[in-house]
Order: structure tokens, then C-alpha cells, then sequence
């Protein structure tokens, strides 16, 4: 079952002061070749129930001066067909802006009449039946370096880079139900310069390709051609691809590849889940090219994964020797079976701590068992995350604050993954003791995904609870319905980690930016100051025109860098956003027995 909606990370500005070499010939995967490496397409599933035509969709890319033009055919009947995108994806509820629909052709090659119902959707009337097609042109575009993170998931169209995601290009008809498997086909025009490659959800290298898939999996895809780095390795005898733009990464591309087949095998090894035909890997450098500023985002689709990275930025390891790109990466990955086949019911708000908290507690216990993460980086990430939960000046609102609040306010998007969190450290030990050691919590999250592939449909989150309780206790259960829905503060346990790590109290403040974030990014003028607050001590005043903000939503030890307008120029300031300090739990590493998953590990 498919997530469709993007995953836009809580801390995607990054302040991170860096001063970077830049290199072009880092890159040490192979260039394209003249030669087309063999089509990686997905291979044929069972029927679907009802029959479709063969080849029942294709798109073309024609790419040019103008732009790029998208051609899309379909058989349909005579009459009204409806073509259509989702109506929003990745945050974005008017499609229509990026496509501009020149014109619609029936069977017989005749212009034919073409209306817009709304942003999402175009009418084509036909008298005649069979292949129809509709045409659209994305034009050249500038966004990409964007400081708005929802800019950089719209479509790409640049002299030596095009990239679009399926749920904001691919234009399909209602004639097909969205689960219906269908012979799809994709064909490359103009992209063979020296240099270029492709890459898509659904293949790599070859100018055509053929797929069998769903328009729910086409709209929710990945297409990239260009000026790449294009790189594979093999996991478990199928193709991972890394395609990368961009040629002043610090990072060796060869070195990222690596390292991202590492988490793609690591985390299908978990589950034992190598049912997929290959998996495409996408980085572009996205955000303002500033050292002062880190951005990075991503969303997990149809066997791939669509990254954003400001430019230059450390792709494994950086200065202060933090893992972020490889975090979001490990992250996402992993949404595929927490969120993806393990789907709570709607609102999914609700539900967030355990679709992202326990997203992020796997991400970090995997990274360490693939030896991505070092004791020192868990325990580095592991205490960030719990600072961040008991220190939160929200840490006690229900999950329907969350449904309410989770795109609104800053301190609530970030509760639901420390609390999720933490809520899984918890049940970890929960099913340990319940068992005597026996189980832990992959059992528990393997036995989930099974059923979830079994019942093929979402689970209730009284299914969710029941089934914890049957890992664990009920006790358990009910305290952590407690923690998850109502808002209880869940205390911590010296047993957590033991013997590997040792529970402690460590002073940490709170972090509070000072302002109203949402309001002050839309309005670009500083909106909601805090009496008292960091911000204003220093300097910052309400109504302040705003001319660049550097912040790392979360996190009170990294400075908030401002720059404001002013009659004389461009003023900078720089503060740590921190209020209150109060004492929160951490763990010290300290080793000795068995320092596996029995152990929390």
C-alpha cells in the first residue's frame, strides 16, 4: 500500500557554519556510457482483476529549448475523459501552475476539445474511441534553489537537469482504477548529449522503458535525466542505482553509494523483504548556495528515493562529524514498511508517533548494526532525541494536538517523533521482560509487517495497542495508549539500555526560536516575538523585514542566524534559541556484556 504524501523532515534548515572545499572530480562512479546498460524494469505480477489493454499507458519526455514537453496517451472511450493528478501531494494543492496544457489529440491524431475542472484536472471529449493523448509543456524553471523546501518537489527543468516526481507531472485518466496493474512505457527524447543519463522508479540508463505498474505507483515516482553521476551496486543480486547531479559534493559519490547500498540491504535484510526489482536513489542539490545554511529533504516512492540537498554539503559525515543526509536517508528508507505496508487508519496524525517516532528509533538501531552509526553516534542521536522530548514545551498534548497543530507549530511537528521514540525504547524493554529475554521489538515490528501484507488494508490503532499487548502485557499496552493518545509523560528506565548504557541527568535548555515561525517565513517580517526571549535580547524586533533565516527547528545549540532589511542594508544576527534549562534524562555509553539486541541495542 502506498503513502502518498512527501516527508518534509522537522529540522530542514540546518544552521551549520561550514567552510568546504569543493572538487569536480570527486566523483569516481562511472559516466554514462555509449552503450545502454540492460533495462531494469519491474517484472510481471499476477493480473490484475480486470482486464487492461497492452501497453495502456505511455509517457514521452521531449525535451528542448523551450523546456520539456510532456506527451501522455491512454486508450479511452468516446465521450468525457477526466485526466488528473492527485489533488495534493508533497504541499502543493495547485498542480496546474507547473503545466501548461497545450492541447489534447483523439485516436485519428485531431485536436479535441480540453477543459480544466479544477487545478488537478483536465476533461477531454472525444467522439471516437482509442489512444487519446494530452500534451503539456513544463517550462524552464529557477526554483531549485529555493528556500521554501516545498519548491524543490515541483518539477525541475533546467538546461542540464530535469526532474519530476510522478504525483505532480504524470497526468493519468480515470479509465483506470488506481490499483490496476497496467503495461506502462516511458520514452527519452534529447537527452543524449555526452554526459547525460536517465533514471526513473521504474529502470535506468535505457531511453525507453517498459514497466508493469499502477497509476497509484506511477504518480507517486521518480523521473531524472540529465547531467548525472549515475551509479550502481548490487544487493543481494539486484541493482541499486544512485543517480547524483551536482559536482561539488565534499563526498566521493563512489564513497555515498556505498554507503546508501549498505542501508538499502541492511534494512531489507531486517525484514527479509527482497521482493522488489531494483531501487533508484535521486540527489540534487536543492536550497540556497550558502555555507551558513544546510537544507535537506526527501520522500520515499515507488522503489526510490527523491533527496534534496543544499549544495555541497558532506554527504556521510560532516565537520562536527554528524550523519544528517545519512539520517534522512535511513529514515525515509525505512517508511516503506512503517507507513507504507504498515499503514495506521486515517487521520494518520494520530498516529504519527508510531509511523515516524518508530521510524527514527529503527533508523538509528539499524544504522548501528550496519555499522553506519558508531556507539558514539547512537548515544549522540539517542540523547538528542530525549532532550528533545523532556524538554518539549509540548511534551504533554494529546495526539489530536498533533492531528490539529502538526503542520502549524514547530515544537508539535517535532513531538511525535521524539515521543514515538522514546515510546519504542519502552516497548522494546516491555516485550524483553514479558519475555525473558526470548523477543524483542523486531520480532514484534516483523510480525506486524506480515500481517499488515496479510489483511491488505490499515490497521486500527486498538489493532495497533492489541497487539502490543500481546507482545508485552496489557499493563503495557495501556500505558503506552496513555503516553501515545492522551499526552502522559512516559518516565525513564535505567534498564533501557543496560548494561551498555548507563541512565544519567544532564542539564539541557529548552529550545524556544523567539518568534512565530510559519507566520514570520510567509509574511518575511519578523511576526510573534517573545517578551524575553533570546531573539529579542538580541535585537530582533516585531515587524522586522526578514531577508534570510538560518534555523534548526529543535535543536537549542545551534544558533538562529537572521539577516534584516533595513534602510542602510542587510543587518545579521545570530542567537542561541534557548529559554529555560532543566535537567533530562541521557545515556553514557560505558559497554561490557552483551551489548546486542537483548540489551535494547
Amino acid at each position: 500500500m502506498l503513502r502518498e504524501r512527501s516527508t518534509l523532515l522537522p529540522w530542514l534548515l540546518l544552521g551549520v557554519p561550514l567552510c568546504l572545499a569543493f572538487f569536480a572530480d570527486l566523483f569516481a562512479c562511472h559516466a554514462p556510457r555509449a552503450g545502454r546498460p540492460p533495462a531494469q524494469s519491474i517484472p510481471e505480477r499476477e493480473p490484475a482483476p480486470e482486464a487492461v489493454p497492452e501497453l495502456a499507458l505511455q509517457y514521452e519526455f521531449r525535451r528542448s529549448a523551450e523546456g520539456v514537453e510532456v506527451r501522455a496517451s491512454a486508450e479511452a472511450p468516446a465521450g468525457a475523459t477526466v485526466w488528473s493528478l492527485p489533488s495534493s501531494w508533497a504541499g502543493n494543492d495547485t498542480p496546474d501552475r507547473d503545466l501548461g496544457v497545450v492541447r489534447a489529440e483523439d485516436a485519428r491524431g485531431q485536436v479535441v476539445e480540453i477543459e480544466a475542472k479544477s487545478p488537478s484536472e483536465w476533461v477531454v471529449t472525444s467522439p471516437v474511441a482509442g489512444r487519446q493523448t494530452i500534451v503539456y509543456r513544463l517550462a524552464p524553471t529557477t526554483h531549485r534553489q529555493s528556500s521554501v523546501n516545498t519548491d524543490w518537489y515541483r518539477p525541475i527543468v533546467e538546461p542540464q537537469l530535469f526532474q519530476v516526481l510522478g504525483g505532480r507531472t504524470l497526468l493519468a485518466p480515470d479509465t483506470f482504477a488506481r490499483a490496476a496493474e497496467l503495461d506502462v512505457s516511458f520514452v527519452w527524447s534529447g537527452f543524449d548529449e555526452p554526459g547525460f543519463a536517465v533514471a526513473s522508479s521504474f529502470g535506468a540508463g535505457e531511453r525507453e522503458q517498459r514497466a508493469r505498474a499502477s497509476v497509484a505507483e506511477l504518480q507517486h515516482s521518480v523521473f531524472v535525466g540529465g547531467k548525472l553521476s549515475l551509479c550502481s551496486r548490487d544487493v543481494r543480486g539486484k541493482p541499486v542505482w544512485i543517480a547524483i547531479q551536482g559536482e561539488r559534493w565534499p563526498t566521493p559519490a563512489a564513497d555515498f553509494a556505498d554507503v546508501a547500498a549498505r542501508v538499502v540491504e541492511s534494512q531489507r535484510g531486517f525484514f527479509d523483504d527482497w521482493e522488489y526489482p531494483h531501487y533508484l536513489i535521486s540527489l540534487v542539490e536543492a536550497g540556497p548556495d550558502d555555507a551558513r545554511m544546510r537544507s535537506i529533504g526527501g520522500t520515499g516512492l515507488t522503489n526510490s528515493f527523491a533527496m534534496f540537498v543544499s549544495p555541497g554539503t558532506p554527504l556521510v559525515t560532516d565537520a562536527a562529524g554528524e550523519k544528517r543526509v545519512l539520517h534522512v536517508l535511513a529514515h525515509e528508507m525505512f517508511h516503506h514498511w512503517c507507513g507504507g505496508v504498515m499503514t495506521p487508519e486515517a487521520p494518520e496524525e494520530l498516529s504519527y508517533w508510531f509511523t515516524e517516532g518508530f521510524t527514527d528509533y529503527f533508523t538509528r538501531r539499524l544504522l548501528l548494526r550496519a555499522g553506519l552509526y558508531t556507539p558514539a553516534d547512537f548515544e549522540a542521536n539517542l540523547n538528542e532525541k530525549l532532550a528533545g522530548y523532556y524538554g518539549s514545551p509540548v511534551k504533554l498534548e494529546p495526539a489530536e494536538r498533533i492531528r490539529r497543530d502538526f503542520w502549524n507549530d514547530p515544537a508539535v511537528s517535532l513531538l511525535p517523533y521524539q515521543r514515538g521514540d522514546a515510546l519504542a525504547i519502552e516497548l522494546d524493554r516491555a516485550i524483553r521482560a514479558a519475555s525473558d529475554g526470548a523477543r524483542t521489538i523486531n520480532d514484534w515490528v516483523r510480525e506486524l509487517a506480515r500481517r499488515s501484507r496479510e489483511v491488505e488494508r490499515p490497521f486500527t490503532r486498538d489493532e495497533l495497542f492489541d497487539s502490543i499487548a500481546r507482545a508485552a502485557t496489557a499493563e503495557d499496552a495501556t500505558r503506552i495508549r496513555a503516553v501515545a493518545i492522551e499526552g502522559r509523560l512516559l518516565e525513564p528506565r535505567a534498564e533501557w539500555f543496560a548494561p551498555c548504557l548507563a541512565l544519567e541527568a544532564s542539564a539541557k535548555a529548552s529550545f524556544e526560536l523567539g518568534f512565530d515561525f510559519d507566520a514570520t517565513r510567509e509574511k518575511k517580517v519578523i511576526t510573534g516575538l517573545v517578551p524575553g526571549s533570546a531573539a529579542e535580547a538580541a535585537g530582533l524586533r516585531e515587524g522586522d523585514s526578514l531577508a534570510g533565516l538560518s534555523v534548526a527547528l529543535g535543536d537549542p545549540d545551534t544558533a538562529v542566524e537572521v539577516s534584516l532589511k533595513s534602510d542602510t542594508g542587510v543587518r545579521r544576527l545570530e542567537y542561541l534559541p534557548r529559554s529555560r534549562s532543566e535537567r533530562v534524562p541521557s545515556f553514557r555509553w560505558v559497554g561490557g556484556g552483551d551489548c546486542g539486541p537483548t540489551s535494547g541495542l
